[in-house]
């Protein structure tokens, strides 16, 4: 079996996958360590994984300090792994027992599910010549880009590549290769946000703190 196939053996939807993750968590402790995902997913391969990471940050909810970060990490990881041919996603012990509450997963999965569905009746396999050879590669490296920018600790980085992202992997998912190639289009936008961010921003700061400064003090 070829790689691209393990990406999307599996022919469950995304969103019944999130709910199960959600309900299958241990109900006595307030955390959900990265290892919990793990285990919940079992042996699902790398398009489900990348989607339960980017997902909660493709949803503008207010979360814990650290928390865009600890979804970072495994995004690159698991980018890494697909780029370089793993056949299976894997992540270090220290990484497994990363935390956040419960309800936040469970925020995620009620504000996501009703989008998710109506994408999901809509995907199908086609264009799936992408996910082989060079076409696969280069998703990989458009979803580390956009890992790179989602762990930036600036304002407007994370939120498009992560739609970016999930777009992609659920493609992956489905085989659904006009569903990926606009998770490119929309992942490449969020790309150029960040550039502009990180080029123009101290620029936008202190043109906007000059603009306050006029309008207090005339």
């Amino acid at each position: 079996m070829q790689k691209s196939e393990k990406l999307t053996e599996n022919k469950k939807l995304a969103s019944d996958i999130l709910k199960e993750v959600a309900d299958t968590n241990n109900a006595n402790s307030d955390k959900v360590t990265l290892f919990d995902i793990k285990a919940a997913l079992q042996e699902r391969g790398f398009g489900i994984l990348i989607i339960i990471f980017s997902l909660p940050l493709s949803v503008p909810i207010p979360v814990p300090p650290g928390y865009t970060t600890i979804l970072a990490i495994p995004l690159i990881l698991f980018s890494l792994q697909l780029l370089f041919g793993f056949d299976s996603p894997w992540m270090p012990h220290w990484l497994e027992k990363k935390s956040f509450q419960r309800s936040t997963l469970a925020l995620v999965v009620e504000k996501t599910s009703p989008a998710l569905k109506k994408i999901e009746k809509l995907m199908k396999p086609r264009m799936s010549f992408i996910f082989y050879g060079p076409g696969e590669k280069i998703l990989a490296f458009i979803m580390l880009l956009c890992a790179l920018s989602i762990a930036l600790p600036l304002p407007l980085t994370n939120f498009v590549p992560a739609i970016g992202t999930t777009l992609i992997s659920l493609g992956i998912m489905s085989k659904d290769g006009l569903l990926s190639i606009l998770g490119v289009l929309v992942s490449l936008c969020g790309l150029l946000l960040t550039i502009v961010v990180i080029v123009k921003g101290p620029q936008l700061i202190v043109g906007a703190f000059s603009f306050l400064k006029s309008f207090v003090y005339g």
